[in-house]
């Protein structure tokens, strides 16, 4: 293969929308980052339950809307942040999505604003908070749980949406599942330069 023909191959992978294994690859990577700080998390809750603040935890987690505000604050939102100012800085990309090549832009190829990050990923984690909001909001749970109907409903609504999720990238030619397409974004594959070998 000679140099042009190199050089064509390169420029039609580049900017390239991305499909759903590259997404799935850098999401594994961010996982690495997320599980750390669980697992800090979850060590220091279990460490204030150890202290006088036991007392404090337990009020708070035995009400379904502050436990669950609880977690949503000192976890969904830092994820959350993860992603949109990584996606909204001049990476364009959290870690993950830079360590695979590739990077978030608008519709018109431009830097994502903050806001619409954010928006792109409440969006892209919609059926995450719907599970959790209803697994707080199931009687007897975590321990004794006992599913009321509206809770299935619940359940089913997250794999419904996930699956629309799926479906609208494998569809689409831009590989724009419905939130990226209701926020007028798009995953690419990043411009990256040659190897010395492959010039």
């Amino acid at each position: 293969m000679d140099d042009t023909d190199r050089t064509l191959r390169v420029a039609a992978t580049v900017n390239a929308p991305a499909e759903l294994w590259p997404r799935i690859k850098a999401f594994s990577v961010d996982y690495l980052f997320l599980a750390g700080y669980l697992i800090a998390l979850t060590g220091a809750v279990a460490g204030l339950r150890l202290t006088p603040l036991r007392r404090i935890l337990a009020v708070v987690y035995g009400n379904p809307y502050s436990a669950q505000l609880t977690t949503s604050l000192l976890f969904d939102a830092p994820v959350m942040l993860y992603f949109a100012r990584f996606e909204a800085s001049h990476w364009q990309a959290t870690p993950g999505k830079r360590r695979i090549g590739l990077r978030v832009v608008t519709n018109t190829g431009a830097r994502l604003s903050l806001p619409r990050a954010l928006a792109r990923i409440a969006l892209k984690f919609l059926p995450w908070e719907i599970a959790h909001t209803s697994l707080w909001h199931t009687p007897g749970w975590p321990s004794h749980a006992q599913p009321t109907t509206r809770n299935y409903v619940a359940y089913g609504s997250v794999y419904a949406l996930a699956a629309v999720y799926i479906v609208t990238l494998l569809t689409s030619h831009t590989r724009q599942p419905l939130y990226d397409r209701l926020t007028h974004t798009r995953v690419i594959h990043a411009s990256r330069p040659l190897a010395a070998g492959q010039r």
